[in-house]
């Protein structure tokens, strides 16, 4: 943010000073990225704005366009998943063993009686 926007003024930030900057960003980032630093810059913003040094923000006025597409993920298919449980019936690999929260990823304390 501030090699970008860092040299302007506050209160001479307009919301075409954001929209190029986030479409500039947009070039190399994701959009879930876009979106934490266009947050950050409205949360500075409206702490400024508490302070009385800048009457509205210009950030509200901009949407968030679309970044790169995130990395692919390195979860196991479905299908896969089964295989290795599969492959993994009578060996020694008992942390490969079946159970419902290993292979529907749900987290300790969320998961259903029983378990």
């Amino acid at each position: 943010m501030i090699p970008a926007l860092g040299a302007r003024n506050l209160r001479d930030l307009t919301a075409d000073d954001v929209d190029k900057w986030l479409a500039e960003k947009a070039k190399t980032l994701s959009t879930r990225t876009l979106q934490v630093l266009r947050s950050c810059l409205d949360r500075a913003v409206k702490r400024a704005m508490a302070r009385d040094k800048v009457k509205r923000n210009v950030v509200q006025l901009c949407a968030v366009p679309a970044g790169r597409h995130g990395r692919p993920s390195k979860a196991l298919t479905l299908v896969q998943a089964a295989a290795l449980l599969k492959a993994a019936e009578g060996t020694g690999m008992r942390a490969l063993q079946p159970s419902r929260k290993r292979c529907t990823g749900s987290r300790s304390g969320r998961s259903c009686k029983g378990e």
